[in-house]
């Protein structure tokens, strides 16, 4: 794994440590919610993408725009009876679609998808901020491993061949040095059971491409499975299954030049500033004296809530005229105690008398701790009825010194909603016992 400046890439096959040994492994995918600590058994999420006969590999990777907030969208690779397909599924899901369908690669066995990026710090950690779309990896039917960047066909490159199991992730990149950067990295295995990798990395020249294929050559055994992953601390590792059901992991040195430690700044102003007035002389003996009067333009003061408690005061909704149409769904003022700083839309969620989730699309601040919630397009709360509970949910949203505020709710009780049609329930099957 290329993590060190290439004048050193010779001795890359020394940066790998076997660090821990296992029998019986067992690897499953979940969903967490943003929360900074594990507080109980509703932390994690888990999803069914599809159900029937037949299914085979998955692989699937979230798209994000910005470090803060949740992602936007969720992009999927799959093997269904053989064949290589893709899927999507906006998050959060608002209409309701679920997993979309988007092309197929044809035949394949073994999967793997990775979104590239740059790495922004945000809170004291450095987040990926992921491009538009994702790079795919499939074994297809001959068992060469494949690539290319999500629909873009031109895009395609044949990585290695006889080749039987593939994992991809997004490595490290160092934001000071071009080229200490793991990149993406598709890990695969050989019919012969040895580990191999492949990086799309950043060159000297700003350009990215795939480097060579190296060999994992501390690993000794014949893999049967492997998973790869980061650390908190820039590294980048391997976890390989053996054919004796052993777990080895093989982690890299840091790649952590210049990242530990946040960039220092230092401000100088002077300790006392003074000036000397020159009296003017005149010819004239009987001319006046003059003065010079000095004071500051403008003196403000920004006195801001230091603490993390809060509640609403206030919220109704207003109209918005659509098409010479009053719509009362589309906007909602709500006023606080104390003033919100950062705020993001995602910590405003609107609950109806059945729990459904609403959620705006911009919020503004136009007085001094009032909000105006607006949903854009399709997106309304219409469904509310009479009844709504509006939360606050304290993800990233702070008060005044960077802090975030605690959750906090109110009920409201919107006025002329009009809520939209909802087919009744048909039934299925009726049967007896």
């Amino acid at each position: 794994m290329r993590v060190l400046p290439s004048s050193l890439q010779s001795k890359i096959n020394k940066q790998f440590q076997t660090i821990y040994e296992n029998a019986n492994p067992k690897m499953e995918v979940t969903v967490a919610r943003a929360k900074t600590t594990v507080m109980d058994s509703t932390y994690w999420t888990v999803e069914i993408i599809r159900e029937k006969a037949g299914l085979g590999d998955v692989s699937l990777a979230p798209r994000r725009f910005t470090v803060r907030g949740r992602p936007n969208r969720i992009y999927e690779i799959h093997v269904d009876n053989g064949v290589v397909g893709t899927a999507i599924r906006e998050y959060p899901d608002r209409l309701k679609d679920g997993w979309q369908n988007q092309f197929e690669l044809g035949a394949g066995s073994k999967v793997g998808i990775a979104f590239n990026g740059h790495w922004e710090r945000y809170r004291k950690l450095w987040r990926l901020v992921s491009d538009e779309k994702p790079h795919i990896m499939w074994v297809d039917g001959d068992n060469k491993l494949q690539t290319q960047h999500w629909d873009n066909v031109a895009t395609k490159q044949e990585l290695d061949t006889n080749v039987v199991y593939v994992r991809a992730l997004r490595g490290w990149k160092n934001v000071n040095f071009v080229d200490d950067d793991q990149g993406i990295i598709a890990g695969y295995i050989k019919s012969d059971g040895t580990v191999w990798y492949r990086n799309y990395c950043s060159q000297l020249d700003g350009t990215n491409t795939w480097e060579n294929e190296r060999q994992l050559s501390q690993f000794t055994g014949i893999a049967v499975s492997l998973n790869l992953f980061i650390t908190n601390d820039y590294r980048m590792g391997f976890i390989i299954e053996d054919s004796l059901g052993k777990i080895f992991w093989y982690i890299t040195t840091r790649n952590w030049a210049g990242m530990a430690i946040a960039p220092e700044t230092v401000s100088v102003s002077p300790i006392e500033v003074s000036a000397t007035l020159i009296d003017i002389e005149y010819p004239q003996m009987y001319a006046p004296d003059e003065y010079i009067a000095v004071a500051p333009f403008e003196i403000t003061t920004d006195l801001r809530y230091a603490k993390t408690d809060n509640k609403y005061i206030s919220i109704h909704n207003e109209p918005v005229l659509i098409e010479g149409v009053e719509d009362w769904g589309k906007r909602l003022i709500v006023r606080t105690q104390h003033e919100l700083y950062n705020i993001f839309e995602g910590d405003f969620e609107i609950l109806d008398s059945f729990d459904n989730p609403y959620y705006p699309d911009i919020v503004t601040e136009i007085e001094d701790s009032v909000y105006q919630l607006d949903f854009v397009d399709s997106n309304n709360f219409n469904n509310v009825d009479t009844n709504g509970t509006l939360k606050f949910r304290g993800t990233a949203t702070t008060n005044g010194v960077d802090e975030l505020y605690l959750p906090f709710e109110m009920d409201f009780e919107p006025i002329n909603l009009v809520p939209t049609s909802i087919p009744l329930p048909e039934v299925e099957v009726i049967y007896n016992e």
